[in-house]
């Protein structure tokens, strides 16, 4: 939600950027070759009521965009935002950015995980998802990627319901060093320790 606003404020900012404009078609309107455009779009007018007319027509349909846009911004998802499958109940359908938040929050749960972002979207009928994430080395790559893959199809298919998850593609951005500390074996247990028995004066190893 604290997006469309922040969308909503940028179109009110477009809109006084077009409330300035109008003012500088005003200022550029008065010129006497504007004005005999003007004379020619809008003959029998007065000047200064040809211009104004043609500034309130100008900033109608400017505003009239605006508004629209302020009205998409809230208006409810469309279907295209969705993604519907089947249950033993009927039809469900969930945006994806819900199920991307949802994947999200999951899989920064796993270990060696350190922040993950998601890019949801549909391939056909199937649900794919795009990973871009950071990990901590603390197991070998493939393995770590491979988890991941098999914990994601899981949840969504036992959380969620989605049963028909298509290609999980991953970016690895960072990969961070391991900062736990190696245990090394101590030098006595790297040795091999040779045991003596004394046996009627007979070395015994």
């Amino acid at each position: 939600m604290l997006a469309r606003w922040s969308q909503a404020a940028h179109y009110l900012v477009a809109g006084v950027a077009v409330l300035l404009a109008g003012l500088l078609c005003y200022a550029l309107l008065t010129s006497g070759s504007a004005s005999a455009a003007l004379h020619q779009l809008f003959p029998g007018m007065d000047t200064s009521l040809r211009t104004l007319v043609f500034l309130w027509l100008a900033d109608l349909f400017l505003w009239g965009i605006t508004g629209l846009a302020l009205l998409h911004t809230f208006l409810p998802r469309q279907a295209g935002d969705l993604y519907l499958f089947s249950s033993d109940q009927g039809v469900v359908s969930i945006p994806l950015g819900t199920i991307a938040e949802f994947v999200e929050h999951e899989a920064s749960r796993i270990p060696g995980v350190n922040h993950i972002r998601v890019h949801v979207y549909r391939e056909g009928s199937s649900l794919a998802l795009a990973l871009e994430a950071q990990v901590t080395a603390q197991e070998p790559l493939p393995e770590l990627t491979e988890d991941l893959r098999s914990f994601i199809q899981k949840e969504l298919r036992e959380m969620i319901g989605i049963r028909d998850v298509g290609p999980i593609h991953m970016n690895i951005q960072q990969i961070t060093s391991d900062t736990r500390p190696v245990l090394l074996p101590h030098s006595s247990q790297r040795s091999n320790p040779v045991r003596i028995a004394h046996n009627g004066g007979n070395s015994v190893a």
